[in-house]
């Protein structure tokens, strides 16, 4: 899947098209268009979408404000969350939970900040 923002939230790659939730819009980004969000509760829901054993997560964020939690991505049910990357205080927080009967054995991230 790929999001680019192009004045909506479809799927550029694939079927798996989102939708902007609570004020969501898009604006000029870096490269093109971006999502813009306000921190409060704006999001891009794209369902429920399970991804392969490996996969990459690639974001530019360019946030007004750096205090509290600011969540860049996350698969979230509102029971349990099966993975999440996040800003807290200027630290990004990679964190990943199997709440299945499968555990994930090995969660490993690598960044490139630029």
């Amino acid at each position: 899947a790929w999001y680019s923002a192009e004045g909506n939230a479809n799927d550029r790659f694939g079927v798996n098209n989102g939708t902007l939730q609570n004020g969501a819009t898009t604006a000029a980004g870096k490269v093109g268009q971006a999502f813009s969000l306000d921190g409060a509760n704006d999001n891009v829901n794209i369902g429920d979408l399970d991804l392969p054993s490996t996969f990459t997560i690639d974001a530019w964020i360019n946030p007004d404000i750096l205090s509290g939690v600011r969540f860049i991505i996350a698969k979230d049910d509102a029971s349990a969350r099966s993975y999440y990357v996040y800003v807290d205080a200027f630290l990004l927080r990679p964190v990943g939970y199997s709440y299945s009967t499968a555990d994930i054995d090995e969660f490993e991230f690598d960044f490139q900040l630029l």
